[in-house]
């Protein structure tokens, strides 16, 4: 029966228009019995036929033999088809072709041809290919050499082909590490710092000690530090990490050239960490290589311009300014963060705003920040309220409730109470219908509920208590990156003491 589980029928319905059409190209032009495209089109129709039924169709005794054929010239068309498409498929064509002309003592044409898919096998990494032609060439020479010649040939060959397996070996395990923290990451909490050990111990360093790493693999030996770093520098093994950077580094220091070409990894590397040190609290330290990995980018930024083109360069500029913000705010240097704000000006000034918003977003709650604790309430307004009619601001919880906090927090303490209740009401009754409280904690709701009332009513009673509460949280984040809770209130409660 030709029904939808016919396995012949299935070849034919899983053959696309442009394969059907080259199969009944090839068909005719080979003369192919023409009981097999009638049984071809019988099968291609939408008709679920049964053996007996195309036999009449076909007018025929008997279809099996008939099934045979239409298989067997099915298949050796997709064959060639593929072949003319796909670089690998071709290649195994190539291989045939010579066979057969070694096969007919033509070992100049052969030579011929193996030349010229050598070219492509190494281009596109077939080392099976490869292998394979090795051996035939070796078969063509052996007669004009001596065995030394050929072993000396053949290992030089498999050499190469085995640094290129080891290199593919690298990509795979540091792909599989690249997709286990992404997994990870989801459900990252950097408090839990027993989970996040043993999930490097246990799931990350086994591939990163399997890593066959060497002179010739730059990349791969940078690509590993970044991951290295990266989770030592998250547990807190900072000097581990940091041994692990300068090796990579080193190979940057060696080749300029390889720093311009990627630099993107040099970044990665060193930023990542510094990031990574601001997370561990160690922000002079973060500040430090933050400005580090800034000189390099002004030194060499002609030419990154040259081969990555002002949009790339451009990226780096913004994310680099706004790890320096957020190091001088948390430092408390809030004058030495609005010194940059020409800097910033000018990128945005450019046009680059609108695709950096991400970036910008972040920057305009950090010079807000700045100005916010220098006093400059109305300044700091200018920067939340561009902030705000960002579509990455309104699109999410956290993001767009932490700008809203500081509006509040603005008005507040401009002395426009009425404002400033209207808006951290709002904002309170906006956490409380989101299942994930918009990413606030307890104590953070808990102060959005109550501050425009303390404030107001000077209790420092209450401050006290909303401040040992924020405390035993630790704050972090988004929040932090505005403001301290905790000393800010205790700001406001020397202040409400006189």
């Amino acid at each position: 029966m030709a029904s939808s589980h016919d396995p012949l029928k299935l070849l034919i319905s899983s053959m696309d228009t442009n394969e059907k059409r080259y199969f009944k190209l090839l068909s005719t032009a080979f003369k192919s019995n023409s009981k097999t495209l009638q049984l071809f089109d019988l099968l291609d129709s939408q008709e679920d036929l049964s053996d007996n039924e195309l036999m009449v169709r076909l007018n025929v005794s008997s279809i099996n033999s008939i099934r045979m054929l239409l298989r067997k010239q099915l298949l050796r068309a997709m064959r060639i088809y593929q072949e003319e498409r796909n670089e690998r498929s071709a290649m195994r064509g190539t291989i045939g072709e010579i066979e057969f002309l070694l096969s007919k003592q033509l070992t100049g044409e052969a030579e011929k041809e193996i030349r010229k898919a050598y070219k492509k096998a190494e281009s596109v990494n077939d080392h099976l290919a490869l292998y394979e032609l090795t051996l035939r060439n070796n078969e063509i020479r052996k007669q004009f050499r001596t065995s030394q010649d050929l072993v000396d040939e053949f290992e030089d060959r498999i050499s190469k082909m085995e640094n290129q397996c080891a290199r593919l070996l690298n990509l795979g395990r540091l792909r599989i590490i690249d997709t286990e923290w992404n997994l990870y990451i989801q459900n990252f909490d950097r408090g839990d710092s027993e989970r996040n050990r043993q999930f490097f111990y246990n799931q990350i360093e086994p591939f990163l000690n399997e890593l066959k790493l060497n002179n010739s693999a730059p990349l791969e030996t940078i690509h590993s530090a970044i991951l290295r770093s990266g989770f030592n520098t998250l547990l807190g093994d900072v000097q581990v990490s940091e041994s692990v950077i300068e090796q990579a580094n080193r190979l940057f220091d060696l080749d300029n050239q390889l720093l311009i070409n990627r630099f993107s990894m040099f970044v990665a590397l060193n930023y990542n960490h510094s990031c990574g040190l601001f997370i561990r609290e160690m922000v002079n330290e973060s500040l430090n290589w933050t400005l580090s990995t800034e000189e390099v980018l002004d030194r060499y930024y002609d030419e990154l311009l040259k081969i990555h083109g002002d949009e790339v360069c451009v990226r780096f500029r913004y994310l680099l300014l706004s790890g320096r913000i957020r190091a001088l705010n948390r430092l408390g240097r809030f004058s030495e963060s609005l010194l940059l704000e020409p800097n910033y000006r000018i990128l945005t000034e450019a046009g680059w705003q609108v695709i950096f918003n991400n970036t910008r977003v972040l920057l305009s709650l950090r010079f807000a920040s700045a100005h916010f604790h220098l006093g400059q309430y109305r300044s700091a307004l200018v920067y939340l309220e561009k902030g705000l009619s960002m579509k990455e601001v309104r699109d999410i919880d956290l993001l767009r409730s932490v700008y809203l906090l500081a509006e509040g927090l603005c008005y507040l303490m401009l002395g426009n109470w009425e404002l400033a209740e209207t808006k951290l009401s709002n904002l309170y009754k906006g956490i409380m219908r989101t299942d994930s409280k918009a990413g606030f904690k307890s104590g953070q709701i808990e102060f959005v509920r109550k501050i425009s009332t303390i404030q107001m009513n000077n209790d420092v009673e209450e401050a006290k208590q909303l401040r040992s509460r924020l405390e035993k949280e630790k704050s972090d984040g988004l929040v932090l990156d505005f403001i301290n809770l905790p000393t800010w209130l205790s700001n406001r409660m020397v202040e409400m003491a006189h």
